[in-house]
């Protein structure tokens, strides 16, 4: 009685249309159905294509900015696995019966596919790749950058260095021995300290740089220069403390010393000097401009390999000797402070 009763709650009196319309559409979902398995393994096997060329497009692109290895292997299977979540809605066990319970309804009695379809063609042949490595792509670029700055700051300062060595050092150097002193040795290392020195070292360190970005990628590398040559920034430390004193006893000469004063007036119009831009109206600021360049050097480093390990990723090959470096050039920096 009791299942009777909800019998006739839940299908009273049901018309003779509502039951044929019932039926109908039992016959239609079951052959559609039967017809649907062939279409969906058509497509799906048309949508494993797109994937693996979008899989070969990508990487490339990644091999061409540098990333290659784990890094790239990561981001490819990342790629597969969301792929291999969007195919099991659309293509896995009962999917098709899902999508079929869900588009076919009472106002239409067929399934389309093909909308989704080319959406997730769009997806896998670029559009997620641009967003989600845009970052990545990113810090390749901004690594690039620093990279670039590196090397052209450091050109521009051993060029400087030279033009001080040569205009000013060298020729003081050569009158030391004769009747045409102008300073003695030991007034030219007070006033130069170890510039020469620290010249010498920098010239080296600009041949590596400059060998390693003829032949620049993503991929290449600049922590092991940097760590090789680290040990030699020691000689900064003499540099910085001599550099107060330096720049004293260089405006009391100029004061005391005609000579000198006339030898630094003639240096300044040198062509070396013009081009370096240092030529100002005041010849002892002109002189300690050039005398301060070391010491604004090794914080520009810091700042430098600073910026270039944090736009490199932590499993790049140049990753730990960046650190290394960096840590080497902050205890030089941490010592002349």
């Amino acid at each position: 009685m009791m299942l009777a009763s909800s019998q006739s709650i839940l299908f009273s009196d049901p018309g003779s249309d509502q039951l044929a319309d019932l039926a109908q559409w039992e016959r239609t979902s079951s052959s559609l159905r039967q017809k649907l398995n062939p279409y969906l393994e058509k497509r799906a096997a048309e949508l494993d294509a797109v994937f693996h060329l979008h899989s070969k497009d990508l990487i490339k692109v990644l091999h061409s900015q540098g990333i290659k290895g784990r890094i790239c292997d990561a981001i490819v299977a990342e790629e597969q696995k969301a792929f291999q979540k969007s195919r099991l809605d659309l293509f896995g066990r009962n999917a098709g019966l899902r999508l079929l319970d869900r588009e076919i309804g009472v106002r239409k009695g067929i399934l389309s596919l093909e909308k989704t379809i080319l959406r997730m063609q769009a997806k896998f042949r670029g559009q997620r790749v641009r967003r989600q490595y845009a970052i990545i792509l990113k810090n390749i670029k901004h690594r690039n950058q620093v990279a670039k700055e590196i090397v052209e700051t450091e050109r521009k300062y051993v060029r400087n260095l030279e033009t001080l060595a040569n205009v000013f050092i060298r020729p003081l150097q050569d009158r030391a021995f004769t009747q045409h002193q102008i300073l003695s040795t030991a007034q030219i290392k007070d006033v130069f300290s170890v510039t020469e020195l620290i010249l010498s070292v920098n010239a080296r360190l600009l041949e590596s740089l400059e060998e390693r970005m003829r032949t620049w990628s993503n991929a290449q590398l600049l922590g092991d220069v940097f760590l090789e040559i680290a040990p030699f920034f020691k000689v900064y430390i003499q540099y910085v403390a001599e550099a107060a004193k330096a720049s004293t006893t260089v405006a009391s000469l100029l004061k005391t010393r005609a000579d000198f004063a006339e030898f630094v007036d003639a240096g300044m119009n040198d062509p070396q000097v013009e081009s370096a831009g240092m030529k100002l109206s005041s010849n002892l600021q002109a002189l300690c401009n050039f005398m301060i360049l070391p010491v604004q050097r090794i914080p520009r480093y810091e700042l430098l390999l600073k910026d270039l390990v944090k736009h490199t990723e932590e499993d790049h090959p140049d990753f730990k000797n960046l650190c290394q470096a960096l840590f080497k050039i902050q205890d030089v920096a941490t010592r002349i402070n």
